[in-house]
């Protein structure tokens, strides 16, 4: 099989996320409109047509920007990733089995806060990933240097479906070692190859690697990336457990925005002028 030629385009920087509140931090560095955002509504498949539609628009490069769940405990709420690579996942969410590298890893994910891990504690990746992407790496470098000093460069699994639990997380990580997770971007990722334009990937920690997402939160997610407050509430009044959860997921959602909104400020200038 060829691979196809490289397209050098002079269009804009198309930009996938899942929610407007991610766009509108974006939108605060963009004074020139000079990114053109498209919103999956936390869908992998409409992640896919968003990529694909920016493709066909001639963007010069793609961008998948956002929140993620965490899964490496060393990175709590607020960690920027920007992604070395980055694993397409459609296998089952499997929890780690019971061996001693796991417990240590278990006894991390049971604590208040991350803590340091050492690299080479619990040895390699247990299942291999559908597909795997290598970001584009001037793109990389150039937003590492931008993002501040809490920006770390990592791995990122690209899912289709939220990860919810922490056991969820647990396995995941054990079996990818990826810091995140997200539902765009291996679909970024698998668009940018196809069109043989260079990608990104910059992601915020929302939810960390102890926390479990509450089913009341996917509730209020519309299609078109804005979201339902009534729809959370009426999900929350059948399931009222899982307030705490839900109050906890809002802080750490309020540091990664604030986070996210600030990496936007510092990476949207280079990211103008890198091409």
């Amino acid at each position: 099989m060829s691979t196809p030629e490289p397209r050098h385009e002079t269009g804009p920087i198309g930009v996938v996320a899942g929610l407007s509140a991610e766009r509108r931090c974006l939108a605060t560095a963009d004074r020139a409109g000079l990114f053109q955002v498209r919103l999956s509504g936390a869908d992998a498949e409409r992640a896919a047509g968003a990529a694909r539609t920016l493709a066909e628009q001639g963007a010069r490069l793609l961008l998948s920007f956002g929140l993620a769940g965490g899964l490496d405990p060393r990175f709590g709420p607020g960690t920027v990733i920007v992604a070395d690579r980055v694993y397409a996942w459609r296998a089952p969410f499997v929890p780690a089995h019971d061996n001693a590298g796991q417990r240590k890893l278990s006894d991390l994910f049971s604590l208040r806060r991350p803590k340091p891990l050492g690299a080479d504690e619990l040895g390699e990746p247990s299942v291999s990933a559908e597909a795997e992407y290598e970001t584009d790496a001037r793109l990389r470098q150039g937003l590492l240097e931008h993002a501040g000093r809490r920006a770390v460069t990592a791995p990122v699994v690209g899912v289709e479906r939220p990860v919810m639990s922490v056991a969820e997380k647990q396995g995941l990580f054990v079996q990818t070692r990826a810091a995140a997770a997200d539902m765009e971007s291996h679909m970024v990722a698998a668009v940018a190859r196809e069109a043989a334009i260079p990608f990104a990937v910059l992601r915020v920690v929302a939810d960390p690697s102890n926390r479990t997402v509450p089913r009341a939160a996917l509730a209020g997610v519309r299609p078109d990336g804005s979201t339902a407050p009534l729809a959370v509430l009426g999900a929350l009044s059948m399931r009222p457990w899982e307030v705490v959860d839900l109050l906890s997921l809002a802080a750490d959602t309020w540091i990664a925005l604030g986070a996210l909104r600030r990496v936007a400020r510092r990476g949207a200038p280079f990211l103008l002028g890198v091409l």
